[in-house]
């Protein structure tokens, strides 16, 4: 075989997935494909010129159809010229490309063609009568309104005749030294060639090219050249397929494989490229694969460039049927795939996509947010159906399975993490024989060489696995039956919290993280703990708890952000319970120690707020800023429950009257007190907020004699009164909202009906 075209086509045709040229090759069966298109042309006269259309999609195995038949015809000593007009943009290149193939062919086949001149009579004397033909169609389409295909061949035959320098002695000198040879010329690829150029080599092929003892194999997808044609010329309407019936005498359409026969490829190919694949996996997932042979080749490559990151892993680490549906899904489109990850993992979505809905309301709303999904992503009808049977199938597969082992393999092929479960027990037995920081620090300085990542993305996958590790000895001690196994796991899990303590907040510590990771870390910790909060049946147990109490407070005095940590806490709202009374009495329990380890500094971080400059306005926030606004307003806050605090808390704003900021800061504070009479707040209710008002009238008379300390401009008196009558309406005794001189000189100023609106104003 001689390829003989000017462009070598992409890499990917001679790898992997590179077409076959041996029968024993042959899954798919296209061999007996060659053999029935070898038939036609044997059957042909020699003085006939054959053309016969090979049709399939990219990758269905045309290629592989020429090799064989390639094979076979050489067989028969004819000769076989190939020609690929892969990227070919436009007509000038395309013959060129064409005739050099030809020239080179027949050369190679021992068939000189030094006499091939550039003499132009023969495509004259043959352009002739086409061109009078032209004209007389010309014609036609002037007083029919439409443009008749002859037309149209004219243009092209003119166009091609300046590359095309074929004389009829020369074809005549060819055939002579060819013998009763055939010359079969495969051109293979046509629909990969620009649209432009396909309609001019197809009317070639059928005027100008009409060569005895030739035999033209066309190989392409009969869609995609059609659609050229008609778009080359609108009048021919949509028979772009009816013309292709002109150009082509003898079709052949590639068959869709067998199931059998996919299952052959995938065996062979997987076997091939990713041994590691095991077959029971494969056999689960086979109605999935593609049924392309290149695509189906071009999949197992994939999953064999995955190799390095499996051997990584344990054999039993890996969820393969998982990893194969995602992988799937990703060569369809990444993006997809991320969106529906995020989609099925995400505990706070309107339906939840793991597990089953009774409700067909339900069901039907979570399939209609799936198709607008899919269409987003999908380029055709056919695409979007073949994405839509892989998303049921990857909802299915992960229904039960834990989020974070779901999102762990859909990483896996494009991000896979830093350490796996073999690198992480490996790197354990290692500090439990040293138990220093030096070994951890020396594990992330090696995986971030290993894995070129930077050292600070290895600190947190470390510090994040100890932690996923401590969950996993968690819930296997519950499940294991035999007494000293679970001593043991209660054991490691005490070891893995001294590595933990060992990596975040010890000394020496090798895994510095941001205060950020570090409160992450506690929140995760405070929702691990508190769901085993109950295990507490022997003392190996009660020593674990005490372990877990102790590590979050240290965890916590590293934090230092009291106020964040105690957000986090909500002693506002009901707090999460697990299981029976017991288990919540338990849980209550811990988290109010942890609370009150807390507090103290909280409380301090809170009262900042009191004397800053416009520091009370902050409080508005809804989040960032609650603890703060627990503690400065909110009826239960141990600053208005503990006489000391309360003191201290009004002894601070006292200090600060007749300040121009501090009066902004007591504006805003009755303010925010206010806004929970009509329909309460996340701190209480409205009658709650009235009985605060009466029983702390000390502390609401300050914050209004602090309020009114400076003489407002005129345009806020109004709210300022109006704040007086609310304040009033609150149950606050007017004795203890008293009008200065500035503000009741105000007053006089303004009509009767307007001072009646407060009453009467005593002075100050």
């Amino acid at each position: 075989m001689v390829d003989l075209s000017r462009r070598r086509k992409p890499s990917f045709e001679s790898g992997h997935d590179a077409p076959v040229t041996l029968r024993e090759q042959d899954s798919y069966g296209r061999w007996p494909v060659a053999t029935a298109i070898s038939r036609v042309i044997d059957a042909a006269p020699m003085e006939w010129s054959t053309r016969i259309g090979l049709f399939g999609r990219w990758g269905d195995g045309k290629t592989s159809v020429l090799n064989f038949l390639e094979t076979q015809q050489k067989e028969r000593h004819n000769i076989v010229i190939r020609y690929s007009p892969w990227g070919v943009s436009n007509e000038s290149s395309m013959w060129r490309g064409f005739c050099d193939a030809l020239v080179n062919g027949l050369r190679t086949n021992g068939i000189a063609v030094s006499f091939w001149s550039r003499a132009e009579y023969w495509l004259r004397a043959r352009l002739d009568p086409l061109a009078t033909t032209a004209k007389f169609a010309g014609r036609l389409a002037q007083a029919s309104g439409q443009v008749p295909f002859g037309s149209v061949v004219g243009e092209v035959l003119a166009k091609a005749l300046a590359a095309v320098n074929l004389t009829k002695r020369d074809v005549d000198r060819v055939l002579g030294c060819a013998g009763g040879q055939r010359i079969v010329v495969f051109i293979d690829d046509l629909d990969r060639a620009d649209p432009v150029v396909i309609p001019q080599l197809l009317l070639a092929l059928r005027e100008l090219l009409d060569l005895p003892r030739f035999a033209f194999v066309l190989a392409f997808d009969r869609s995609i050249v059609a659609a050229a044609l008609e778009k080359y010329n609108p009048a021919w309407g949509k028979s772009g397929f009816q013309f292709l019936e002109k150009v082509v005498d003898f079709p052949f359409t590639l068959p869709s494989p067998s199931p059998e026969q996919v299952m052959g490829l995938a065996n062979s190919q997987f076997l091939q490229n990713c041994p590691f694949v095991p077959s029971a996996t494969l056999d689960e997932v086979a109605k999935y694969l593609p049924h392309n042979p290149r695509r189906l080749k071009l999949f197992a490559r994939l999953i064999g460039g995955m190799r390095e990151e499996v051997e990584r892993h344990d054999e039993t680490e890996l969820d393969w049927p998982l990893i194969l549906l995602l992988s799937l899904l990703g060569t369809e489109s990444h993006e997809l795939t991320n969106e529906l990850v995020a989609q099925i993992t995400d505990t706070e979505t309107e339906f939840n996509w793991l597990y089953f809905v009774d409700d067909e309301a339900q069901q039907e709303k979570m399939m209609a947010s799936l198709r607008q999904m899919v269409a987003r992503h999908a380029v055709d009808s056919d695409q979007s159906g073949h994405m839509m049977v892989l998303c049921q199938a990857l909802i299915d597969e992960c229904r039960g399975k834990a989020s974070e082992g779901v999102r762990y393999h859909a990483r896996f092929a494009l991000s896979p993490d830093c350490i796996t479960w073999r690198e992480f027990r490996g790197f354990v037995h290692q500090w439990k024989a040293s138990n220093t920081p030096e070994t951890i620090r020396r594990f992330v300085e090696e995986r971030s060489i290993s894995l070129r990542s930077p050292v600070d993305v290895i600190k947190v996958e470390l510090v994040g696995t100890v932690i996923s590790h401590h969950s996993d000895l968690l819930e296997k001690a519950s499940n294991v039956t035999a007494q000293e196994a679970h001593l043991q796991l209660m054991m490691d899990a005490l070891e893995n919290l001294d590595l933990l303590l060992q990596c975040v907040v010890s000394a020496d510590s090798a895994c510095t993280l941001t205060s950020r990771q570090m409160f992450d870390v506690w929140d995760r910790l405070l929702s691990l703990f508190t769901q085993w909060r109950h295990f507490t049946s022997n003392q190996r147990e009660s020593e674990l708890r005490n372990k877990e109490t102790e590590t979050l407070l240290a965890i916590a005095t590293a934090i230092n952000d009291p106020l964040k940590l105690y957000e986090r806490l909500k002693p506002w709202s009901d707090r999460e319970h697990y299981g029976d009374a017991r288990s919540a009495k338990l849980n209550e329990a811990f988290v109010s120690q942890i609370r009150d380890h807390l507090e103290a500094q909280a409380i301090e971080a809170a009262l900042v707020f009191a004397t800053g400059s416009g520091t009370i306005d902050k409080l508005r926030a809804r989040d960032g800023y609650a603890a703060a606004r627990y503690f400065l307003t909110a009826p239960a806050s141990p600053c208005f429950n503990d006489a000391a605090l309360k003191r201290r808390l009004m002894g601070l704003i006292e200090a600060r009257l007749g300040a121009l900021d501090a009066r902004q800061n007591a504006l805003d504070w009755l303010e925010i007190l206010l806004e929970a009479l009509p329909y309460g707040d996340r701190f209480c209710r409205p009658e709650q907020r009235r009985d605060y008002l009466k029983k702390h009238e000390d502390f609401v008379e300050l914050l209004w004699r602090l309020a009114v300390s400076l003489p407002s401009q005129y345009r806020f008196l109004s709210s300022i009164l109006e704040l007086r009558k609310q304040l009033i309406d609150g149950g606050v005794p007017e004795t203890a909202l008293p009008v200065p001189d500035w503000l009741a000189l105000s007053l006089t100023k303004r009509s009767d009906s307007k001072e009646s609106e407060i009453g009467s104003i005593p002075n100050e």
